[in-house]
């Protein structure tokens, strides 16, 4: 049992910190390898030939 704590222990003392940091996440969007626009209706997407018409 004393190896169990002396293990667990030492792991968490080992471990980073979890801290909170800032994050950027870059993104394009595209619809069909073209940029999206909001201002365009875009058909034939998906499996189901939706139409997408942005607001």
């Amino acid at each position: 049992m004393k190896h169990i704590l002396a293990l667990c222990a030492a792991t968490a003392l080992a471990s980073p910190a979890f801290a909170e940091q800032p994050v950027t996440i870059n993104f394009a969007a595209e619809i069909d390898g073209k940029a999206f626009s909001c201002t365009e209706t875009y058909d034939n997407l998906g499996s189901t030939d939706g139409t997408l018409q942005p607001l």
